[in-house]
């Protein structure tokens, strides 16, 4: 099984390759699975324990191998019981490290958020000790810190909050003229739900709905992975035309993972009198009075937002751009073969 410990680790090797050259054994380089993963992953053909033909270094020593490879064959044939620092290796590695974990206890030290693909697998993290499946639950967990607790504070109440550990809060609020009773809202209160599919998927958390005792806000969490659309097709709720469409103001608050990523916010009217694109940065806010808004994250970052919906109707009552609807339609299919 995969073990995985997120952040910084002191006990781990920092820096494999320069591990490796001192350490590797020449039946390492011969063996098999050696020979395969140097294929794969450096487009180099093993010769010999002591010489490897690249295609664009030429005839290379294992010395030369690229430190992905360096870190995957420690990962394979040391040990020592030493931990290695997975971030020496690219994207085009998880799916060996993957491989080498179903024959083995393995565990890893990551520094980023790796991209393990779109198929299932088994990998506890150890930070929190969860076990998840795939990218999706991967990034919920240990890229912004699992499900969110909540609490619902009417108008004329008062609370206050004690925090034992580091906290963030977000505070949202809205105008009311309904009394009702607090509400703790603990993470087995929120719902989640994969929206769209790839490249415009995000999972969802919904945090404060119609199952709450608010009357005016729907607030939730989206997890986006690298590269991907969120809210797309671009979507509007600045009319009064229910069922269909409703007045909600809308927020969102952003973080990402790792900190320097960014996305570019979307957000245009029907006319398009108001057309912008925004890159917006870990802890920024964008607000959208009206028209049409979509995101898309930046590649090899994970991007979070903390949505809130204010408004007369509590609920989804939106309504896409329709030069783009017709990707609705091709999302129903593709969910419909799955």
């Amino acid at each position: 099984m995969l073990s995985v410990y997120l952040g910084k680790m002191e006990e781990a090797v920092y820096y494999p390759p320069v591990y490796f050259d001192n350490r590797y054994e020449d039946e390492w380089i011969i063996d098999k699975r050696s020979i395969e993963i140097i294929r794969d992953v450096d487009k180099s053909d093993v010769v010999s324990a002591h010489l490897i033909e690249s295609p664009v270094l030429g005839p290379i020593s294992p010395k030369d191998l690229s430190g992905g490879v360096k870190t995957i064959l420690l990962m394979l044939f040391d040990e020592t019981g030493r931990i290695f620092n997975a971030s020496a290796c690219g994207d085009n590695c998880a799916k060996w490290i993957l491989k080498i974990a179903e024959s083995k206890n393995l565990t890893i030290n990551l520094r980023h958020i790796m991209e393990f693909g779109d198929d299932e697998f088994e990998m506890k993290i150890l930070n929190t000790g969860e076990i998840v499946h795939n990218m999706l639950e991967f990034v919920n967990v240990v890229g912004f810190g699992g499900k969110a607790y909540s609490v619902y504070i009417p108008r004329h109440k008062k609370v206050t909050f004690t925090g034992c550990e580091h906290v963030k809060i977000a505070v949202c609020d809205t105008p009311s003229e309904e009394d009702s009773e607090p509400q703790m809202l603990p993470p087995e209160h929120v719902t989640s739900s994969v929206l769209g599919v790839k490249p415009w998927e995000r999972d969802t958390h919904f945090i404060i709905d119609g199952r709450s005792n608010a009357k005016n806000l729907c607030i939730g969490e989206a997890f986006i992975t690298p590269g991907n659309w969120a809210g797309f097709p671009p979507h509007k709720h600045d009319e009064d035309r229910m069922p269909d469409e409703g007045i909600l103001e809308e927020i969102y608050y952003f973080l990402f993972q790792p900190e320097q990523g960014f996305a570019v916010q979307c957000m245009y009217t029907k006319d398009r009198e108001f057309d912008e694109a925004y890159r917006v940065k870990q802890d920024e806010l964008v607000g959208f009075p009206k028209g049409y808004h979509t995101t898309v994250g930046a590649p090899g970052y994970n991007t979070y937002f903390l949505w809130l919906m204010a408004g007369e109707h509590q609920g989804f009552f939106r309504s896409n751009d329709p030069d783009h609807d017709w990707v609705s339609a091709v999302e129903n299919m593709v969910k419909k073969n799955k």
